[in-house]
């Protein structure tokens, strides 16, 4: 029944995959492992067990992930094998929050008041830094100067505290969904 169809769509998935490389390396990337299903983990499982040329990198949330059993038990299997290596991921601080504005906005300086309002929104998150900079662009609170090209805003950096920004990624992502459907009309 269901075990021997899963035993042989793992094993399909198996013979594609070493047909497909022919020995040469292959790197598969993974965010939110955490979030998989059963079936998702066994594949990646058997994947990295049976083929050496195959390097797996994910990334997995530490507090979701305890709630996934099957992915735990997965997580304890890799752990215990010499090949693997653990790099935790922090948010960044505010003053390396600056810098990342810096750099998206293409800035000479960084732009410390700027980057403290955002990190007190973002804790750090490199994906919401970005997400929040996108969505001040597309509400005009920031733009680039048509005298000057450089980047500015309406507001005084002492006021900094005063651009309105959403306090989850999700909320701001539904923002700029949003902007799409109303530009689209």
């Amino acid at each position: 029944g269901g075990e021997k169809e899963k035993a042989r769509l793992i094993n399909s998935i198996l013979r594609f995959l070493n047909d497909f490389i022919k020995n040469k390396p292959l790197v598969f990337m993974v965010d939110d492992l955490h979030l998989a299903d059963e079936i998702t983990i066994e594949i990646l499982e058997k994947i990295t067990l049976v083929n050496k040329n195959i390097m797996l990198v994910f990334s997995f949330n530490d507090t979701l992930s305890i709630s996934n059993e099957r992915f735990c038990r997965f997580l304890s299997k890799i752990n215990s094998k010499n090949n693997t290596m653990d790099f935790p991921l922090h948010g960044l601080n505010a003053e390396e929050t600056a810098y990342v504005v810096q750099g998206v906005l293409n800035y000479s300086r960084p732009l410390l008041s700027l980057g403290k309002r955002i990190y007190s929104k973002t804790y750090g998150n490199p994906l919401f830094i970005e997400e929040v900079l996108k969505s001040l662009f597309s509400n005009k609170l920031i733009y680039v100067s048509s005298e000057t090209g450089i980047w500015n805003s309406e507001y005084d950096p002492i006021d900094y505290d005063k651009i309105p920004m959403s306090t989850n990624m999700e909320q701001t992502v539904l923002n700029q969904i949003k902007e799409i459907d109303e530009q689209s009309y």
